[in-house]
């Protein structure tokens, strides 16, 4: 990373970032289906039911974090995640919607979050890695979800699944891996992501055939998305959108990741001080180490599963010094060996 190199603005746990009446007011309607009590519902989270339904009015993700804990603790079918994640696209967020409604195929739908996910998932980051035999879809937390994340992943997962699948007019083989354990009622997940679903995979992360990225998904309107397309581009440069800090911190140390950099190298380039970056990225229910560990698994992962690297040559790009020491570390991060984690990605299934 080039000291001189200008990095983009960034956001803590208590900024308010949130549209309070698009992805939060959803999810509050839908506890309120489930007889959640509203007090109960929005306690320790800043917000009212008037703000609700204000377009003005924004949430930290903080307060995001403490209206999921709420949801979670209330919600005894613990499926609220899935239904949740089945209604968040194409949602109901503007110009970014209705190229999400026109992609004329699955290719162009995950772009389209990809590239416009400040307004379609503003809580994650949704990450787009592409082989010649599969194309991934990971996220990051953007901005300190913390214990919540598992919540909103499996939710984000979901919602990818059911809009794919409505616009596809079919099924589509996704393969689900959560980093989880089995829940109780991982019957409702099988219902939700069908048979191709595995638990404790050690990262949350979907894949599909790369061959079914083109397939043409029925008629599109190609001057309804031209128009959508321009106005989402004009919105989002108008918006100006600021990363997350545990996302930026997380997009620094894969930018050189040559040689991955130190935590007195990633503050500097934030323009703070060692102890103030881990101050505020306890705020963030996070730390520098389990950004820097989790950079270093996604690397390893793609080098090694995607790139065909060896496990010597994965070890000495990420100074493991050898192999043993990789394995060892490997095992820490995901409770699996890489050789266990090659099983793992078979789920079983043919292509």
């Amino acid at each position: 990373m080039k000291s001189q190199e200008v990095l983009p603005g960034f956001y803590t746990a208590e900024d308010r970032v949130l549209a309070s009446h698009h992805q939060v007011a959803l999810l509050i309607e839908l506890a309120r289906s489930r007889h959640i009590p509203e007090d109960r519902l929005l306690r320790n989270t800043g917000l009212f039911p008037s703000d609700i339904r204000s377009a003005n009015h924004k949430l930290s993700v903080s307060a995001f974090r403490r209206l999921i804990t709420n949801v979670a603790d209330m919600d005894r079918s613990s499926t609220l995640n899935l239904l949740w994640g089945s209604q968040l696209f194409p949602g109901h967020y503007g110009s970014p919607s209705t190229l999400l409604v026109n992609a004329g195929n699955l290719m162009e739908f995950l772009e389209t979050l990809v590239r416009f996910r400040f307004f379609l998932c503003p809580f994650m980051a949704p990450n787009l890695v592409k082989d010649d035999q599969w194309t991934y879809l990971y996220w990051i937390d953007a901005g300190g979800l913390g214990k919540a994340k598992p919540f909103v992943v499996t939710a984000l997962m979901s919602g990818v699944s059911s809009a794919s699948n409505w616009l596809a007019g079919r099924t589509l083989p996704w393969q689900i891996f959560l980093k989880q354990p089995q829940p109780k009622n991982s019957s409702e997940y099988s219902v939700a992501f069908g048979d191709r679903l595995r638990f404790s995979a050690g990262i949350n992360l979907m894949r599909i055939d790369s061959r079914l990225l083109f397939e043409p998904w029925g008629s599109v309107s190609e001057l309804v998305r031209a128009s959508a397309l321009s106005e989402s581009v004009e919105f989002l440069d108008s918006a100006k959108p600021v990363y997350g800090l545990p996302e930026l911190v997380y997009r620094v140390l894969l930018s050189n990741s040559s040689k991955f950099t130190s935590l007195q190298t990633v503050s500097d380039c934030l323009g703070m001080s060692p102890a103030t970056l881990k101050r505020r990225l306890k705020e963030c229910e996070t730390s520098y180490q389990t950004i820097y560990d989790n950079a270093r698994l996604h690397l390893s992962l793609y080098r090694f599963y995607v790139e065909g690297w060896s496990q010597d040559a994965v070890a000495k790009s990420l100074d493991c010094c050898n192999g043993a020491n990789f394995r060892r570390m490997f095992k820490r991060w995901t409770g699996l060996t890489p050789s266990e984690y090659r099983s793992c990605f078979k789920l079983d299934l043919a292509r």
